[in-house]
């Protein structure tokens, strides 16, 4: 299996029974591989620290340094601002030192602002899929990412966050993480149907939630689009219920409860993810 949402660096505990923030260096991130067995993790950088919500991973040259050490076990992807100059030279130097995706993509933006169009626009030039978080607070109007992957269909987005999995339902509530039965599926699920260049990453509590919510239709929206859905965590977050995502098993275990066939459950496992990254550039080493 290949955990496709990963980070090392200092985030926030969201349990409540775990007040303040859990730091997660290289080597636990190893031991984290190991004790699950995993062939490979994506590591993911953020362009800027969040410290007001106790956030603090590890930026592109971090993300760099570890794949350098452990390129066996380590994919990189690297992200910067759409704001920052020499865009372009920056996701191009980061490719030619091994970076296959960009992402986590989490800013304070609109999602289909000028500034980040133009950044999702180079990823699809050179190749790389943009895994996206999008909230009310980053990347902003669910509405707006409609346009985003119409207008860059040559763009792959890998996409996570509440603001996403909350449209797994049509029937929309104040809620964050949205609980109750699936009646009707909503725009989450049509837009994976519908564009090529879509694929939706299970990590964190907002994905566990929304494949959870409704357990027969959460079988039937795996077993439909297996081959659009990436199995990540978020390690090395912590739960509501004090637990860390990745070694707590919650998310491989969810799906191995479905009884997906073994088709489905290698593609959203492994499969998937493989195939929309980047292809490694040895000449680049």
């Amino acid at each position: 299996m290949i955990d496709a949402h990963t980070h090392i660096g200092r985030v926030k505990s969201w349990s409540r029974r775990l007040i303040g923030t859990v730091e997660a260096g290289l080597r636990d991130l190893l031991e984290y591989v190991e004790s699950e067995k995993l062939e490979k993790v994506v590591l993911l950088p953020v362009a800027k620290s969040y410290l007001d919500i106790g956030e603090d991973i590890v930026k592109t040259d971090g993300v760099l340094k570890a794949y350098s050490l452990h390129p066996d076990k380590i994919i990189p992807f690297c992200a910067f601002d759409p704001e920052e100059s020499g865009l372009e030279g920056k996701i191009r130097n980061a490719v030619r030192s091994g970076c296959r995706g960009f992402g986590e993509h989490k800013v304070e933006t609109r999602i289909d602002r000028e500034k980040n169009i133009n950044l999702f626009r180079i990823c699809g030039e050179h190749g790389l899929p943009v895994l996206i978080h999008i909230d009310s607070r980053f990347n902003p109007d669910f509405e707006g990412f409609k346009d985003v992957v119409s207008r860059l269909e040559e763009t792959v987005f890998i996409v996570h966050g509440p603001g996403w999995w909350a449209r797994i339902s049509s029937e929309q509530t104040n809620e964050v993480y949205p609980r109750g039965r699936v009646s009707d599926p909503g725009d989450a699920v049509r837009i994976l149907k519908e564009h090529r260049n879509v694929y939706a990453d299970i990590s964190a509590f907002s994905g566990l939630n929304a494949i959870s919510r409704d357990r027969d239709f959460g079988r039937r929206f795996l077993t439909e689009l297996s081959g659009k859905i990436i199995y990540g965590t978020d390690f090395p977050c912590i739960n509501p219920e004090g637990m860390q995502f990745g070694p707590d098993k919650t998310h491989v275990s969810l799906l191995e409860s479905y009884s997906l066939d073994e088709e489905a459950f290698r593609k959203i496992t492994r499969e998937n993810i493989l195939k929309i990254l980047r292809p490694e550039d040895h000449s680049a080493c």
